[in-house]
């Protein structure tokens, strides 16, 4: 139950079966911080009933397009709370804007952008809107993703006219090249700090592979379909969230890493994009529905599905963030 006093919001957590108190707190409501409160409330009632860490004051990062005449298009790179809601812009760019990423810190965003005609990594610090181009470093790069530390990003750059798999790192500003093929090689993903999961066309198609970073060991992962892409690990490490092409469509694929037990979650014909929330138990994904993209929600065992109400046009990119402390 939740009683608002004054400036406080009491929210008690109640065994009605043995009619006891068993958790209350109290929040402070200055600066109409309702919601937000609500949010956080909302965490600690969740984590105190099953044991696991709420995700609703979780945010969303995402690209989303307004069309400029017949030819241009502006870009915005956008937050949203997890529910969809307070949507704040935080770049726009009449470029191409896409593949958010959030550090594991919550402090910054990395992002691809062709504002100088080429697909560049920039950083964004959310905290004063500050923006690092790391391409003037490692040059054109794609699909970045952090390592768990924060201190290591790993992209696909083209060079010798094929794309592969580099790690930077931030400390020692050292770039370190991971696969050597003809093929493209692309969409890398951590798997722990010894690991990686990434796309290529080396077999004929795309499909799933993992790279190990002690002896650069390549093993192919998915081998249904002439169609796998675009994974993403669970934050335990045991699960992979992937688009694999299923009775003519694009869907969502959940893996589970111990087994090699595969569900399709979603049976769109275009989705893309899965990423795990901050607790693992929840997938959002970009789907399209009666012609317009929009953001979806799936449980990691398919039970339930639906979408956030995103006030947006042309979505695309999502990417969910960490806990919030």
């Amino acid at each position: 139950s939740g009683t608002i006093n004054g400036d406080t919001l009491i929210v008690r957590l109640d065994d009605v079966v043995k009619e006891i108190k068993s958790k209350e707190w109290k929040f402070n409501l200055k600066d109409n911080l309702i919601k937000t409160v609500a949010h956080y409330a909302s965490d600690l009632i969740y984590e105190e009933l099953t044991g696991i860490a709420g995700i609703f004051s979780t945010r969303l990062a995402f690209v989303s397009s307004d069309r400029l005449g017949l030819k241009k298009r502006k870009f915005y790179l956008n937050i949203a709370d997890a529910d969809g809601q307070h949507i704040s812009t935080i770049y726009s760019s009449n470029a191409t804007l896409m593949s958010p990423v959030w550090s594991h810190d919550y402090k910054r965003l990395a992002y691809i952008s062709y504002e100088n005609n080429e697909p560049q990594i920039f950083i964004q610090v959310l905290s004063s809107g500050e923006r690092d181009n790391l391409s003037e470093i490692i040059g054109p790069a794609n699909a970045p993703a952090w390592s768990d530390d924060n201190n290591q990003l790993v992209f696909s750059a083209t060079r010798d006219d094929n794309a592969d798999i580099y790690i930077y790192r931030f400390d020692t500003q050292e770039i370190r090249r991971v696969t050597r093929s003809l093929a493209i090689d692309t969409e890398p993903a951590w798997l722990g700090d010894d690991s990686l999961i990434f796309t290529s066309d080396r077999s004929g198609s795309p499909q799933l592979y993992r790279v190990s970073l002690s002896d650069n060991e390549i093993t192919r992962l998915s081998f249904k379909g002439n169609y796998n892409s675009d994974a993403d690990v669970s934050p335990d490490k045991t699960k992979l969230a992937y688009i694999g092409e299923l009775n003519g469509g694009f869907s969502v694929v959940i893996r589970d890493l111990s087994n090699d037990d595969e569900i399709a979650l979603s049976f769109g014909s275009l989705d893309e994009r899965p990423r795990f929330s901050a607790n693992g138990h929840l997938l959002s994904y970009i789907t399209t529905q009666h012609g317009k993209s929009a953001i979806g929600l799936l449980t990691v065992d398919g039970t339930l599905g639906k979408l956030i109400p995103v006030e947006a046009d042309n979505i695309r990119g999502v990417a969910w963030s960490p806990l919030v402390q």
